[in-house]
């Protein structure tokens, strides 16, 4: 899956917590994420450094300083466009390894990030699991559970 392939996956996905999510589609939506994230922050720091003093042209006194205004509403506004989409990419992504959506919430637990980032890391089940069939297969039923076929009639 390619970059804009899965960026137009997770939006197009918006809010969808259910399903399963590849690797690809979910790392390169990160990916995304913290770029647009990142940018305003790497902006404001470049140019609050033209500025005399970076404490009092930026934090002390903001009525003097616009662009720190500007730059805080633009990553408000990208955060809050593109966070639903990210737990829910996180989410579907979580049940493509078998793992429940609630698993989001071991990020808040000290070091439980590293858990977290080692389901997302992990490989998917290959075949379906109680979330769904594996990303890419449409319309096709779900094996039998525990259904053996039936042995061929005596001669």
């Amino acid at each position: 899956m390619s970059f804009a392939e899965a960026v137009s996956t997770c939006f197009r996905k918006f809010a969808d917590f259910r399903g399963r999510a590849t690797r690809p589609e979910f790392w390169w939506f990160v990916l995304l994420y913290y770029i647009v994230i990142l940018a305003p922050v790497v902006a404001f720091l470049f140019i609050s450094q033209d500025s005399d003093s970076f404490n009092q042209a930026t934090f002390d006194d903001p009525g003097r300083n616009g662009t720190g205004l500007v730059l805080g509403l633009i990553l408000s506004v990208a955060v809050l466009a593109m966070l639903i989409p990210y737990l829910a990419a996180g989410v579907r992504r979580l049940h493509d390894t078998g793992k429940s959506g609630w698993w989001w919430l071991i990020g808040l637990v000290p070091f439980g990030w590293i858990v977290l980032l080692v389901f997302l890391a992990s490989e998917g089940d290959r075949g379906w699991n109680r979330y769904g069939p594996p990303p890419g297969v449409q319309a096709v039923p779900p094996p039998p559970q525990g259904t053996l076929p039936l042995p061929p009639p005596p001669p």
